[in-house]
């Protein structure tokens, strides 16, 4: 099936929308400890369908799950709600920066970054083979942090790979974020499937939450 779904270019102006969103979760969720960006947005393919996010929570109010905005007319009952996250005046505030946009939300703890024994135990959640491995330590999928967060200096200081990277550039204002990785060394923390095949996967994963195809 063809994908008719809109698209948007990677520039500066998608990323601060990103940024935008990240901010108002963090802000207004203290279990939340960051907010990171990945997905196709990342990694600054042509065509971005979605704002891809991943939500770090500190493992004391929330487990694992995601969130998919518009709500999904079809399987809704595999996604939490916003407003399981945020406050209602704060889910009004999100669905307004959002726009036209779609967003997908993965809620997960923010020890997938350092813990190996965390990110092991994410296997029963993933939408495919590999997801979360992919999503925390594969060189080929960025995960960017933005800023504000609210890890404390002891717990950034666990996040085994940090670099500062420079995403877009309008005029004279460069948009940057932190790109942080799992990174341990155990080849039992870095995904099997190749990621090609994780990208068909990840496209007939598309097609089905957005077209109800089984």
């Amino acid at each position: 099936m063809a994908d008719t779904r809109p698209s948007w270019s990677p520039d500066y102006d998608l990323f601060r929308r990103a940024e935008r969103l990240a901010k108002i979760l963090v802000q207004n969720n203290l279990h939340i400890k960051g907010v990171a960006l990945s997905g196709s947005l990342a990694r600054k393919e042509k065509k971005v369908h979605d704002i891809d996010l991943v939500v770090l929570h500190d493992g004391q109010a929330y487990v694992v799950g995601r969130i998919k905005l518009p709500w999904p007319e079809k399987r809704s009952e595999e996604f939490l709600t916003l407003g399981q996250l945020l406050p209602a005046n704060v889910v009004y505030e999100f669905e307004r920066e959002r726009g036209e946009i779609p967003v997908d939300i993965s809620l997960v703890g923010a020890s997938a970054l350092w813990s190996c024994t965390y990110l092991w135990g994410l296997s029963p959640f993933e939408i495919f083979n590999g997801f979360y491995l992919r999503t925390f330590n594969d060189e080929s999928c960025p995960l960017y942090l933005f800023e504000p967060t609210n890890f404390t200096v002891r717990e950034f200081a666990k996040i085994p790979h940090k670099d500062y990277i420079t995403l877009a550039v309008q005029d004279r204002f460069a948009f940057m974020a932190t790109r942080v990785q799992h990174r341990c060394g155990n080849r039992a923390c870095t995904p099997t499937l190749s990621w090609k095949d994780a990208q068909a996967e990840a496209k007939k994963r598309k097609e089905k939450d957005t077209y109800g195809l089984s």
